[in-house]
């Protein structure tokens, strides 16, 4: 698949991640669609990985105690999905 397919894909699974019974959807429609589950979900996982590291450098950079703690909450909130997206990685392919 073509490169921005797959980033597409990605982004689809990452909008749906905080809804489980429209996450599995997402997925079986990947499928159904051509992609490879693997593919879209590194994808999507690095995408929220180098959010949370630029979140982090962010925070690393603002003068402000209480505006870095903001960041770090939010770099935490990125780190959460990409464990889970980790997860489902993890598991059975579904057909």
């Amino acid at each position: 698949m073509a490169a921005a397919g797959v980033t597409d894909a990605g982004l689809e699974l990452l909008e749906a991640l905080d809804d489980p019974a429209r996450l599995f959807e997402v997925l079986e429609q990947l499928g159904r669609d051509g992609f490879a589950r693997e593919e879209v979900l590194d994808d999507a996982l690095a995408t929220v990985v180098a959010g949370a590291c630029l979140t982090l450098k962010a925070a690393s950079q603002t003068p402000d105690p209480s505006r870095a703690a903001e960041y770090c909450l939010a770099a935490a909130r990125h780190f959460t999905r990409a464990v889970t997206l980790a997860s489902i990685g993890t598991g059975p392919e579904l057909d």
